[in-house]
């Protein structure tokens, strides 16, 4: 507790604040998903702290009851009793004897990494992992007998600028945009108080309009267009795509109706028209959340960046833990894009590529997996960082260090892998596209990037590795691992 206790206290930390990062996301689904994985990273702490030494306290040496047969338990990795070293120890001299050996590991990362420069994103809503289902059935129907945007339309809000009901001009404007949209090979159909008052009058005027409402048998159908108790100052034109509610092509006609179909009419006069709709909604959500990804990595790893050096108390070491996250999970996004975007694989993992990448994917793995993989860099840093304290010799610091971490670390990877992996055997996209990620991201920083990287660059570095301006040293909080 007094060393293990501490760490786990650290990395606990920085996992909270690679998360708490997504609050700046303005999103429910993004402030649920950090508040809900922040409590249970504390929650695992409190156990940690209390509960599992009381239990290792009452238990004794009682807790080893059950174990393996002594064959097939794993050797220790410690020196034997001939003063031989273990097989991470020999490892890490092997890397130490050999920086060299991390070039191909950087250039195999890198490689990973390349398919992200062509990342796409997009939403897609799951529909065909429920075909099977009472509401999958029923999309199916609506979509083949209908239309496939017939799920969820676009929604036009026109308002009349000022006081007063709907105006000629209004309604013109309305008229027009109705007509000019039925025309659009990318819908399927739209309707509008304008599409009312010619079934029903023949002209679109505001005499025609207060005609609608003084009838008593129409009222009802012109309230669902139409805010008739509220002064009839607005009105709602339904939108009905030819694509899926979740497809590029709705959002692409979402865009067009914002950037140049609704400007155009309305630059000079006319009523305010707003977009929405669930596709609105994707699409605003796709910039929310690619507006605020830089935001939130340059807090993540600002933070990080300064927590590393309070602990550590290195200027190089958080850097170069920075530096190498990156390229972890930029190769982690980079094989994600490779196999859902660019479509490999789908006969292995049972998938249809829809041509893009969840859009709350990259932002949300980034989180997750820095704060992880600075985990690791806690655990194999500061364990070095102790040996190096006591010997103030480098290299033997990284060896010993590694041998006394890699094995934790490699455990919890496998454990980890194992259950990300979990995902890819559901039938929701999503959830594969997260699997995927996250499993090749841990697996890459446990190997690559801990085993071979991190010792390759420690023994380039030497003593520059613990180096601090001596000013700075002396007005950093003490907070270390020691």
């Amino acid at each position: 507790m007094a060393t293990s206790g501490r760490t786990i206290a650290y990395s606990g930390a920085i996992v909270a604040i690679s998360l708490l990062s997504l609050f700046v996301v303005d999103s429910p689904l993004f402030h649920g998903i950090a508040l809900g994985s922040v409590l249970v990273v504390l929650c695992t702490l409190v156990v940690a702290w209390t509960m599992l030494p009381a239990l290792l306290a009452v238990l004794g040496e009682r807790v080893n009851r059950g174990a393996l047969p002594r064959r097939l338990q794993p050797k220790e990795d410690v020196e034997d009793a001939t003063g031989r070293p273990g097989g991470w120890e020999r490892w890490a001299r092997t890397v130490l004897a050999r920086p060299w050996l991390a070039i191909p590991a950087a250039a195999l990362l890198i490689l990973f990494a390349l398919p992200t420069a062509g990342i796409k994103l997009g939403i897609d809503l799951g529909i065909s992992a429920i075909a099977d289902e009472p509401s999958g059935k029923g999309a199916a129907i609506l979509a083949d007998k209908f239309s496939a945007g017939a799920l969820s339309p676009v929604q036009v809000l026109a308002s009349h600028e000022g006081s007063g009901a709907l105006s000629a001009s209004d309604l013109a404007t309305i008229d027009s945009f109705t007509a000019s949209l039925a025309k659009d090979p990318r819908v399927a159909g739209v309707y509008s108080v304008s599409t009312l008052l010619r079934q029903t009058t023949g002209t679109v005027s505001p005499q025609a309009l207060q005609q609608l409402e003084q009838d008593p048998a129409v009222k009802p159908v012109l309230a669902q267009t139409v805010n008739v108790g509220g002064g009839s100052n607005r009105t709602v034109i339904t939108i009905v795509p030819r694509a899926a509610v979740d497809s590029s092509e709705a959002t692409g006609l979402v865009e067009d109706l914002r950037d140049e179909v609704i400007p155009a009419r309305t630059a000079s006069a006319g009523p305010q028209m707003l977009v929405g709709g669930e596709t609105a909604q994707f699409a605003d959500l796709s910039d929310e959340t690619l507006g605020k990804l830089p935001l939130v990595m340059g807090m993540v790893l600002t933070l990080t960046f300064f927590y590393l050096l309070l602990i550590f108390r290195s200027l190089l070491l958080p850097l170069k833990a920075v530096l190498l996250n990156l390229l972890a999970t930029f190769a982690a996004f980079g094989i994600t894009t490779w196999v859902f975007q660019k479509g490999h694989l789908e006969g292995l993992f049972d998938f249809t590529s829809v041509g893009f990448v969840q859009v709350y994917l990259p932002i949300m793995v980034f989180a997750l997996l820095f704060g992880l993989s600075m985990d690791y860099e806690v655990f194999l840093i500061g364990r070095m960082r102790e040996e190096y304290l006591r010997t103030h010799d480098n290299d033997h610091a990284v060896a010993k260090g590694l041998a006394h971490t890699a094995r934790p670390i490699a455990a919890a990877a496998v454990i980890m892998t194992a259950v990300f992996g979990c995902f890819l055997v559901a039938d929701v996209l999503e959830l594969k596209e997260f699997g995927l990620a996250l499993a090749v991201a841990v697996l890459l920083d446990a190997t690559l990037v801990r085993l071979l990287l991190v010792p390759a660059f420690m023994k380039v570095a030497g003593r520059a590795n613990w180096w601090v301006p001596a000013f700075l040293d002396r007005h950093l909080p003490r907070v270390g691992l020691d």
